[in-house]
């Protein structure tokens, strides 16, 4: 079942910011760029698919485009990020790591209970093209 955004004073994304980019300001947060990420109901958190509760929900999530500071940084929920030396190979389908928290990678999850969602595609060398899916559940 799908949460609710959360009010923007919460953190959360409110429906209007949905597929756009979005200034987040939380104390430490520690993300870099490229980095995935989701709203855990308190605060963002690196997310990771080998479990729904890791992956967060689709409507919450996206990846770090730019660290403005220390408490500062970008989330991009659709569109292109200018990502330099991404190491992924042209044209790449790009989903949640299952093994490491906050990490895209070419390969899909398979592990049962994990969460394959693809976070969009790698259209040059240096951009990645956003586009998250709602996944599902590996049976």
């Amino acid at each position: 079942m799908p949460i609710q955004p959360a009010p923007a004073d919460q953190g959360g994304l409110t429906a209007s910011e949905a597929g756009f980019t979005r200034n987040i300001t939380e104390a430490g947060h520690g993300f870099v760029a490229k980095e995935v990420v989701y709203w855990d109901g308190a605060n963002w958190a690196k997310a990771q698919a080998d479990s729904a509760a890791n992956a967060g929900d689709s409507a919450n999530t996206g990846i770090v485009a730019s660290v403005t500071d220390v408490n500062t940084f970008v989330l991009q929920t659709g569109g292109i990020i200018s990502a330099a030396a991404h190491g992924f190979t042209v044209d790449e389908e790009l989903f949640l790591s299952e093994i490491t928290a906050g990490a895209l990678t070419n390969t899909a999850p398979s592990t049962a209970s994990n969460v394959v969602r693809k976070y969009g595609t790698a259209p040059t060398g240096a951009t990645i093209a956003v586009d998250i899916d709602n996944g599902y559940v590996v049976q």
